[in-house]
């Protein structure tokens, strides 16, 4: 594996491209988790480039204690950044369905080009990677429960009208605040889950390199749950 400075390159081919995992040394132990859930992903579903996975180590204690010790961020269709405290319980399942996770977010990015990037997409993309990381790992993270289905079709009806605006604040409001009292926090990520999940049921058997690909009006048609 070739070095740099303090960190380390390893490399792995997936549906034909190079997955580059760029890793401080201290982060040696989190490889194998990682390997393995982009592995697990790439069976169900193919990027069509190569991808850079971008792993630095994280102390924040919400990452640790909330989110098991694993977390991950994803823009564009190459690079995923993830964040891992080692010291958490659950870093080595969380680090797999992070990987997982955001490796459904990249492919999304580069099968439904021409997207408007409105609160629609983002219910779309994030309830697509969440279920496909539960079909990864077989175990649902907190964010997709973290209110129940009766709050969620209370909240359901607020968002409707509100599916084609881009407003950054609302969509904090709505999946990040952890101080609003009309949404609790995560509840844009529990109603994703719920709404991508229905969907899917009524799809019947998955072909995850079909639903990536599916405009916002096709999963979110109706819009109920």
């Amino acid at each position: 594996m070739p070095k740099c400075d303090a960190l380390t390159v390893a490399q792995l081919r997936i549906n034909g491209h190079k997955a580059l995992i760029i890793y401080e040394r201290e982060l040696q132990k989190v490889l194998p988790s990682l390997k393995s859930g982009l592995i697990k992903a790439s069976r169900l579903l193919a990027t069509k480039n190569d991808i850079v996975i971008d792993v630095a180590p994280t102390s924040d204690k919400f990452i640790r204690d909330k989110m098991g010790g694993a977390s991950g961020v994803t823009a564009d269709g190459h690079l995923m950044r993830l964040s891992v405290d080692t010291g958490s319980k659950a870093w080595k399942s969380a680090a797999e369905g992070t990987v997982a996770h955001e490796y459904a977010h990249i492919v999304r990015f580069q099968t439904a080009s021409g997207v408007k990037h409105d609160l629609a997409e983002a219910i779309v993309t994030e309830g697509i990677a969440q279920c496909f990381e539960e079909a990864i790992t077989g175990t649902l993270r907190p964010w997709s429960q973290a209110i129940t289905i009766a709050q969620a079709k209370r909240i359901l009806p607020k968002i409707k009208s509100r599916l084609n605006e881009r407003s950054r604040d609302f969509g904090y409001r709505l999946f990040l605040s952890r101080n609003d009292k009309e949404f609790p926090h995560w509840s844009g990520y529990t109603i994703s889950y719920l709404l991508i999940r229905k969907r899917l049921s009524n799809l019947g058997d998955v072909d995850w390199n079909d639903i990536i690909k599916k405009r916002q009006k096709a999963l979110l048609k109706n819009c109920v749950l």
